[in-house]
């Protein structure tokens, strides 16, 4: 009767040991599903980063051709050039002047 009733409480041991195995499978099972869904989000997050930083390496390569092209543009006026001149005559003591100019 004793072996009888350390085989069942054995058994009861041995069921509870079933059941919390049983239970660690299907947790397993839920984290492993969980994991592999994240870890195909992270890759589409990182594709779409990349395709983000190319994009923004792009406008920003147009963005400086726009702006080192606007400052040699047709639009911007041609630069204009004033100037003055003074000569004296040293015996006279008298100046030839030319007044201010533009080039148009």
């Amino acid at each position: 009767q004793i072996n009888q009733e350390k085989l069942k409480n054995q058994d009861e041991h041995l069921a509870i040991l079933s059941e919390g195995i049983n239970e660690l499978q299907n947790v397993n099972s839920v984290i492993n599903v969980s994991i592999t869904q994240q870890n195909a989000l992270l890759d589409t997050i990182s594709h779409d980063a990349d395709l983000f930083r190319h994009d923004m390496k792009v406008l920003v390569r147009k963005a400086d051709r726009m702006t080192t092209g606007m400052s040699w543009s047709r639009s911007v006026k041609k630069p204009f050039y004033q100037y003055s001149i003074s000569i004296k005559h040293i015996p006279t003591g008298k100046y030839l002047t030319t007044h201010t100019t533009t080039n148009s």
